[in-house]
């Protein structure tokens, strides 16, 4: 979260979250990140299994391609 505070918006075509895995902390890492990844560029993660994850996701994202 702190970090991303450091980078201007579209800064990145790639993006990898790997934080908590709470949804509310979930939530928030992406809502910190997205605006930093170019048009056409990918947030990418890991442990899709873990409920708070999928949840946070597709509420913040949508369902991931």
């Amino acid at each position: 979260m702190t970090a991303s505070k450091r980078f201007r918006k579209y800064g990145f075509d790639f993006i990898w979250i790997d934080a908590s895995h709470d949804q509310t902390s979930v939530e928030a890492d992406l809502r910190a990140w997205a605006p930093k990844v170019n048009p056409g560029g990918v947030i990418g993660g890991d442990d899709w299994g873990i409920l708070g994850v999928r949840n946070a996701v597709m509420r913040v994202l949508g369902r991931p391609r």
